[in-house]
C-alpha cells in the first residue's frame, strides 16, 4: 500500500511540476519571442504520462477478481462465510472447501496449475513466499488502485491461499480481500437519498427498518472488484411481534450496492436478473426505467433499481409482500427521478 501512495503522490508532483516548467518556458519564450517546440513538446508529453497513471479509468466490465471456480471433478464440502463477530471491515474473508464428487485422490500438479494460470489471466501474482514445487501450496496476491476523473477511489487488495490434501481428495481455498474504496460525492449524495426514502416508505407501511452490518449475499458481491460499497438493512412488519432466526414472514432485506461506474452496475444489475430467472418459473414484472421485481414463487419475490453507479436489490424470502416490494421500488425510482 505503501508503494501505490507513493506513486500517487509522485505522479501529482510530476505533473505538478511539469505543468510549472511549461508555464514557464512558455513565459520566457514570449518574453524572449523565442519558440522551443521541442521543450514545449516534452513538458505535454509528462503532463500526460502523469495524469494516466493516477487517473485511470475503471474498466467496462469486472474481472471478478475474487471469484473462486471450482475445480474440476470436486464439489463444494464446506463453505464458512465469517460471522458478524469475525468480520472486520474493510476486511473480508471467506474460507471454501472442495472435495472429489467420487473420493478419489487429487493430483497436486493438475490442482495448482489449474488455479495458478486461472488467477494469474486475471492479474494475480506470486508473493514473496515462493512456492517449492514439491508442495500442494500456492499463494497469490493482487493489488488495485485507481483513482477515476470524478474523485472516485478505487483500492482493493487480496491474498488467496491454496492448500491441497492429495490422498484426501481435498482442497481448501483461503481468500482475504481489504479494500478501502469510495464513490464520488454526488453518488454519495444518491445513496444518502435512497437510503432516506427508503427509511421513510418503510415507516410509512409499518415497517421498522433497522441497518445489519453486512449482507447476507456478500460473499457474491464481493467477488467484484469494482464494488465500492455495500450497505444492507432489515425491515421487519411492525405487525407481527416476535421473529426467530428462522422467520420470513414480515421482513425485507434492503441492499444498496455502489460501483465504479455506470457501466459496471448495468453489467452487474443483468447477472443478478440472469441469476433470478434460472429459475423456470420466475416471473417478470417492469415497474419502471431500470426497475424490475422478480416472482420466484416458494423462493420468494425479488426486486431491482439500477440508478447510474447504483443498485438496490430488495428480497422478500416469504413471497407474501409483492405489493410492499412495489411500493417500495416506485418510491425509491421517483426519489432519484
Amino acid at each position: 500500500m505503501l508503494t501505490h501512495c507513493f506513486v500517487r503522490k509522485n505522479t501529482f508532483l510530476v505533473a505538478h511540476s511539469a505543468t510549472s516548467f511549461l508555464c514557464e518556458t512558455l513565459g520566457e519564450n514570449v518574453v524572449e519571442g523565442k519558440s522551443n517546440m521541442k521543450i514545449l513538446g516534452k513538458s505535454i508529453l509528462v503532463i500526460i504520462a502523469g495524469t494516466f497513471f493516477t487517473f485511470q479509468p475503471a474498466g467496462a466490465q469486472a474481472k471478478y477478481l475474487f471469484h473462486i471456480p471450482v475445480f474440476p471433478g470436486t464439489v463444494p464440502f464446506h463453505t464458512k462465510n465469517i460471522n458478524n463477530q469475525e468480520i472486520n471491515l474493510p476486511f473480508v474473508t471467506s474460507l471454501r472447501v472442495f472435495r472429489t464428487a467420487d473420493g478419489s485422490p487429487i493430483d497436486i500438479d493438475t490442482a495448482i496449475s489449474f488455479y495458478d494460470s486461472y488467477f494469474k489471466r486475471l492479474g494475480w501474482k506470486e508473493t514473496i513466499y515462493k512456492r517449492d514445487q514439491r508442495e500442494p501450496y500456492l499463494k497469490l496476491r493482487i493489488d488495485l488502485f485507481q483513482n477515476l476523473v470524478d474523485h472516485t477511489h478505487i483500492q482493493v487488495a487480496g491474498d488467496i491461499s491454496l492448500w491441497i490434501a492429495p490422498r484426501d481428495g481435498m482442497l481448501i481455498i483461503f481468500s482475504e480481500q481489504w479494500r478501502i474504496s469510495s464513490p464520488d460525492q454526488l453518488t454519495s449524495n444518491y445513496v444518502a437519498k435512497l437510503s432516506k426514502t427508503l427509511s421513510d416508505a418503510a415507516e410509512e407501511l409499518q415497517y421498522n427498518i433497522n441497518k445489519v452490518y453486512y449482507s447476507t449475499e456478500w460473499p457474491v458481491y464481493y467477488e467484484n472488484e469494482y464494488l465500492l460499497e455495500c450497505t444492507a438493512s432489515t425491515l421487519s412488519d411492525t405487525h407481527i411481534a416476535h421473529y426467530s432466526c428462522t422467520d420470513t414472514e414480515g421482513l425485507i432485506h434492503a441492499t444498496i450496492l455502489t460501483y465504479a461506474d455506470s457501466t459496471v452496475a448495468h453489467i452487474e444489475s443483468k447477472r443478478q436478473i440472469n441469476e433470478w430467472n434460472k429459475n423456470i418459473i420466475a416471473e417478470n414484472m417492469t415497474l419502471g426505467q431500470n426497475v424490475i421485481l422478480v416472482n420466484l414463487d416458494e423462493q420468494g419475490i425479488k426486486g431491482l433499481l439500477r440508478f447510474n453507479k447504483i443498485l438496490l436489490i430488495l428480497s422478500d424470502n416469504s413471497g407474501k409482500q409483492k405489493d410492499q416490494l412495489s411500493i417500495l421500488l416506485k418510491r425509491l425510482q421517483k426519489s432519484v427521478d
